[in-house]
Parts: structure tokens; C-alpha cells; sequence
């Protein structure tokens, strides 16, 4: 929503003689980087840009959203008296365009690979498990625990079957991004994780995995770094996901 979104290739003033690739790099809620043609060009960030008009209700770019690909006649041309005519309309030349692919990838952690370029703030920390505001499960009681939420036993959340949820009050010093940490314990071979949501909209997943045994515990961190847009009490929330129980 700015006139940066406009981008004119160097040296190059049409683009309808070649395919070119375009990219978006969905960052976090708040932060997009673009490239063209593999170079990176752009990178827009925080509310006043993203979502200047409070179209989310200030939880930015956070959930799964359609891409939509066309040609567009838009309104600040027929301002500035630039109107096609029927004849340029129905000349293939100057309203046809090609795609000749799309791909749509996740970010995934790779073993030895480089790190963010932003390193995320690590100020804000839920330090106490029974600190969480309410906890309770979305969906059916699972064979083995009927306790609806997460169950404290000492330092430890147990029985914590599909659906098990708790939200957390996290007072964050300022704006920015945040690393995610989840320290588990599990033999289970496959289907464990935990969605995680901040102030009601959708992050993302933490993939847990088998870590040997009950007490064997491991850390392990979202693949991507979760942007607050202001400082102050947020709500974080911790839900079981995945097919193990």
C-alpha cells in the first residue's frame, strides 16, 4: 500500500520481451522481501506499510491467504486521462501475459545453514509453566485424558494429548521479531507438535520429534521468527497438534 510496490528494472523499460521470475519472501506477519529475477530489490516492513489501513486488525500478514495473478486497468490511469481503447483491448500483444510456473515453498531449519539476518529478541520469556491464563482442549477427550487442558505434575506438562491448549500472558519489552522455544520430552516416533498462536492468530508449528524417552529433554525452535507489532501484554498460545496422542 505505498508507491514502493512499484519496481522498474534498471535499463529496462518493458518487461514483455522475456520471462522474468518474481519472488516474495514471507518473512513473518510483518515483514516481506522481494526479488526479481533472483536479486533482491525491496523489503517492506512494520504496520504504517504492511497494513496501513488496519485490514487485519493488527495481526499483519498472519494466516494462509489465496495469490491471486492478473491484469489490472487500475484507477490511477483513467485519472490521468491513460484509457485503453477497444482496439488496444483486443490486441493480444498488449493484454496477454504468461506464467510459465509458481511455487509456493515452506522455510525449513537446515542443518549447518546461516542464520537469520535480524536476530530475534530473546527478552521475553514465560519462565513458569502454571503461569498460562486458562487451559482447556479444542476437539473430543482422548483415551487416557479426560482432563481437558494441560496437566502440571511439578516442573513438568504431562499427559498432554492432540488438542490440549494453554495461553500464556507474555509481556514483551518492544516491537520486533521473537524466537520460538519449545522444550520437550517424548519417545514418540512421528506426529507430535505444537501450534502456536499470538493475540488469536496463527503462527505457526513447531515440529517436535522423538527425543528417547520421557525425561530425555530437547529444545526446539520455530523454523521462522514470530514479529509482535508492539511492546506490552500479547497472548501466547501453546496447542498440542499432530496424529500421535
Amino acid at each position: 500500500k505505498d508507491e514502493g510496490s512499484w519496481y522498474l528494472k534498471p535499463g529496462q523499460s518493458t518487461w514483455r520481451d522475456a520471462y522474468h521470475t518474481i519472488g516474495v519472501y514471507w518473512r513473518d506477519p510483518w515483514n516481506l522481501e522481494y526479488y526479481v529475477d533472483g536479486v533482491h530489490v525491496r523489503t517492506v516492513s512494520g504496520e504504517s506499510i504492511i497494513d496501513p489501513y488496519g485490514y487485519t486488525g493488527g495481526t499483519g500478514l498472519s494466516k494462509p491467504m489465496q495469490a491471486i495473478f492478473d491484469v489490472e486497468d487500475q484507477d490511477w490511469r483513467s485519472d490521468n486521462g491513460i484509457t485503453a481503447t477497444d482496439a488496444e483491448l483486443a490486441d493480444p500483444s498488449k493484454n496477454t501475459y504468461s506464467v510459465d510456473w509458481v511455487r509456493f515453498c515452506k522455510p525449513v531449519t537446515v542443518e549447518g545453514g546461516g542464520s537469520e539476518p535480524e536476530q530475534p529478541n530473546t527478552d521475553a520469556i514465560v519462565k513458569e509453566l502454571a503461569s498460562y491464563t486458562q487451559t482447556a482442549k479444542q476437539g473430543s477427550a482422548v483415551e487416557g485424558d479426560s482432563g481437558g487442558g494441560f496437566n502440571i505434575n511439578g516442573t513438568n506438562i504431562n499427559y498432554n494429548t492432540l488438542g490440549d491448549y494453554a495461553d500464556y500472558s507474555v509481556n514483551f519489552p518492544s516491537a520486533g521479531t521473537y524466537q520460538v522455544q519449545l522444550v520437550a520430552a517424548s519417545p514418540m516416533a512421528s506426529g507430535i507438535g505444537a501450534d502456536i498462536t499470538l493475540d488469536g492468530s496463527f503462527a505457526a508449528t513447531i515440529a517436535l520429534s522423538n527425543t528417547g524417552g520421557w525425561e530425555v529433554y530437547q529444545t526446539f525452535t520455530l523454523a521462522s521468527n514470530v514479529y509482535v507489532a508492539s511492546a506490552g501484554e500479547h497472548t501466547v498460545r501453546v496447542q498440542s497438534s499432530g496424529s500421535s496422542n
